[in-house]
Parts: structure tokens; sequence; C-alpha cells
């Protein structure tokens, strides 16, 4: 990542805290626990059906891969209003996000390299500021990149855990 993209990250530190806790507080929260349940899906290749894993979750190794679906905290993502989270013990809370040349999860700060579309069935997840999609080679542990949409391998499919 540049200069210029670690810049408006730091910048935004203050947004990222104000963010996190409308997430945690003003969704989750005022949801109730069961609405909050509701948005917690696997996502998975949909030619594979290998899942869409965030790492360990703790810098510097934030990437995100495929990976055999066992269910694990790091596989289960929230999914609210274009932005995914994954369900680890992260703290702060992190989001999907676009950092070129990589996609990992950064701590949330709704900025735009967080913001991400998906069309009607969620086959494609598209991260809006580059129109660009999510795709990954299907292989176990493949690191997930961006790529023009619409190939076998920018499918996915969200299950309601």
């Amino acid at each position: 990542m540049g200069l210029t993209a670690t810049s408006r990250r730091l910048a935004g530190v203050g947004a990222a805290a104000a963010f996190a806790s409308a997430l945690l507080f003003g969704v989750v929260q005022g949801a109730g626990t069961a609405a909050a349940a509701d948005n917690i899906y696997l996502v998975k290749n949909g030619n594979t059906g290998r899942c869409l894993t965030a790492n360990n979750l703790q810098e510097p190794r934030n990437d995100v891969f495929t990976r055999d679906c066992v269910g694990a905290a790091t596989q289960k993502w929230r999914i609210v209003g274009g932005h995914f989270i994954p369900q680890g013990n992260a703290k702060p809370l992190r989001c999907l996000d676009y950092g070129d040349p990589f996609v990992g999860t950064f701590p949330c700060d709704g900025g735009e390299f967080q913001d991400w579309s998906t069309n009607g069935s969620r086959t494609w997840i598209k991260h809006v500021s580059t129109n660009s999609c999510l795709n990954s080679t299907g292989e176990a542990n493949a690191l997930v990149v961006l790529s023009p949409c619409g190939g076998g391998s920018s499918r996915w499919v969200t299950v309601k855990v």
C-alpha cells in the first residue's frame, strides 16, 4: 500500500472509532441479538465451495483467502450496509478492505476502501470504488484479489449461519 493510502488510513482514526461504535452499538445492540445473528453468513466461492476466510485478524497478517469451510469464527461474516465484518476476536473491529494490491481486513472506518456491493443474489461481491469483484482461484489458501466481475472464480454464495 502506498504512502497516500497509509496517510488516508491514519487520518481516519477518529472516524474509524465512531464508525466501529455505530456498527457495534447501533446495528448490533440496537437491533437485538436475534437480528444481529441474522446477518451472519459463510461466504463460499461459487466454483469450489471454499469459504472466504480472514487470517488471524491481527496485523501485519491481515490477508483474506479461501479455505475449506470448517465454520471457524474467521469464516463467519456479518454483512451490514455494504460492509463485511469477520466474526473473530479482533479489537478494534475489522472490515473487509481493499488495499492495493490485496484484499484484507483493516479496522472499520466506513471509508471507500471498505465499501462493497452485491447483486441481488450476492453472486458477485463488488468493490464500489474500483468496480471490480472479489476473485479467488479456488485453490486452498489462495489469496483473494480483485478482478473484473463475471468470471466463474468471482462467483460467491452466502449461506446464513
